[in-house]
């Protein structure tokens, strides 16, 4: 290799052009020099982190409560799985049998025409239809405030479908038990793993009395950077281990699940890095390892416990003694609608705002009140107990609104979201039942009160229901992880001023 006054040459039997010693980067000896500091301090840590039983036991541990958190989730979405698979069978039967009585009442002849009004009643009481919110493949790594709600209801006609939700709500149990998954190891634990790597790397050589030995052959502030790269890249490697073994074990494929897995491993980047820079930030400040310990400490408290609960208590949480209220006014307008004259319940109907054309009958009959009646009583039922549902997705909504101060409710909704484990998306669900709810009702209503011939025919076209869970879009991604990204340019423009200033 020869050198001339500015420019670098290579001549090895080919020609090459002349660059400039900063555009052959990986040429350059002084780049040479610093990867082999670099690597002589990573084995240097390695070593140390082998002699350190206290560490090797905490990440034995860890890797145990990660794959327990893998299975228990798992166990978790096969228990779904399962119940889910036994309402579909069920529902196979019930159509079975529901397709049988609609042929042998099949008011499509003249003779079978008696009572014909009830038939469609009587065939969506025997369908015993069930709508389904099935599990994702990727809800067995993060169990959400969806599955703290039922995710199957029962949509017949005479059903409220809201009042299973309000039981399940005011579940204490349920409410207060949580759940152990694979998110819940990331944003709770890796973080403490974090801190006990990387408290005391430089305050720990200062406590060996080395740090004078290293500060005249390494810049201090290179010496930061080389130890917290080893440690990222360890924490990293030991977080995509847990990534990739809950993949395999949840059956996720590349094929089908290639994206979510990409953003699934990006936010566990993102919130990784977070920790990291707040941790060289503390650093930074040139403190002993005990009040960087009691620093970074505090600051895994306040952000994981203080906040979180802060904002809850800020968030205007349902009012019991509202939903109490609401429920006594429930059932005294459900008996208000049932004292009501004939007159009085087809007027009250008919004043009410239709989603489909209803016909104005001039000779109603007993059938045709008692859908009236139904139709009252359905639309109070859906609102008493839908306001508990609203209430819920207004404090939701208002802890949203604080997630740039709170990063840890940040991740845990971009999991959610991948899993699509998150309450709007199980309040989206229910808007699409309750409308799903509200056109199987109407198709009765216009077979009953049109008078229409109701046979196999009419049967096959009891609308079906149909929702698709939302998808995690790449915006989506990237205006939730706006907020971290920031606050870890901060951290590290701090952080880095500060040990320009400090470790001269």
């Amino acid at each position: 290799m020869e050198y001339c006054k500015t420019k670098i040459r290579v001549n090895i039997n080919w020609p090459m052009e002349c660059h400039t010693p900063r555009f052959t980067y990986f040429w350059n000896p002084i780049y040479k020099e610093d990867m082999s500091t670099r690597l002589m301090i990573w084995h240097y840590q390695f070593l140390l982190l082998m002699r350190n039983k206290q560490l090797l036991i905490s990440f034995l541990i860890l890797i145990a409560l990660a794959f327990y958190a893998i299975l228990y989730g798992q166990h978790f979405r096969e228990r779904q799985q399962t119940i889910v698979q036994g309402i579909e069978e069920k529902l196979a039967i019930n159509d079975s049998i529901a397709r049988k009585f609609v042929l042998k009442i099949d008011t499509s002849s003249e003779i079978r025409k008696q009572n014909f009004q009830y038939r469609p009643m009587a065939a969506d009481v025997i369908m015993r239809k069930f709508v389904v919110y099935k599990p994702s493949e990727f809800s067995a790594l993060s169990i959400g405030q969806k599955d703290t709600y039922p995710y199957y209801h029962d949509v017949n006609t005479n059903n409220s479908l809201h009042s299973s939700v309000i039981q399940e709500m005011h579940n204490p149990n349920k409410l207060q038990a949580g759940n152990f998954d694979l998110s819940f190891i990331i944003i709770y634990l890796i973080p403490l793993l974090i801190i006990a790597l990387s408290y005391n790397v430089i305050s720990g050589e200062q406590d060996l009395r080395t740090y004078t030995l290293l500060r005249i052959q390494i810049p201090i502030s290179k010496l930061i950077i080389y130890k917290l790269e080893f440690q990222f890249i360890l924490v990293i490697g030991l977080v995509l281990f847990f990534n990739i073994a809950g993949f395999l074990i949840s059956g996720l494929t590349i094929q089908d699940d290639l994206y979510n897995m990409l953003v699934w491993i990006s936010i566990n980047v993102l919130y990784i890095l977070f920790w990291f820079s707040i941790c060289y930030l503390i650093i930074s400040f040139n403190s002993s390892s005990s009040l960087n310990a009691l620093l970074l400490g505090s600051i895994w408290i306040i952000l994981v416990m203080v906040v979180p609960s802060a904002i809850n208590n800020i968030s205007n949480p349902p009012n019991e003694d509202e939903m109490i209220k609401s429920t006594f006014r429930r059932g005294r307008e459900t008996d208000v609608h049932h004292e009501l004259t004939q007159q009085q319940a087809l007027d009250s109907f008919y004043r009410l705002k239709h989603p489909y054309p209803v016909p104005i009958i001039k000779n109603p009959g007993a059938a045709d009140i008692m859908h009236a009646q139904r139709e009252l009583i359905n639309r109070e039922a859906n609102m008493y107990a839908g306001y508990v549902i609203k209430r819920q997705k207004n404090q939701f909504n208002e802890v949203l609104a604080y997630g740039p101060i709170n990063p840890i409710f940040i991740t845990q909704y971009a999991f959610n979201q991948v899993a699509a484990t998150e309450l709007n998306s199980y309040l989206m669900y229910l808007d699409s039942a309750e409308s799903y709810q509200t056109k199987r009702r109407y198709y009765i209503y216009d077979l009953m009160m049109n008078r229409k011939d109701f046979g196999i025919k009419e049967y096959e076209k009891f609308p079906e229901f149909t929702f698709q869970q939302p998808t995690y879009t790449f915006s989506k991604f990237s205006k939730d992880s706006i907020y971290i990204a920031g606050i870890i340019v901060l951290c590290l423009g701090i952080g880095f001023r500060q040990t320009k200033k400090r470790f001269l």
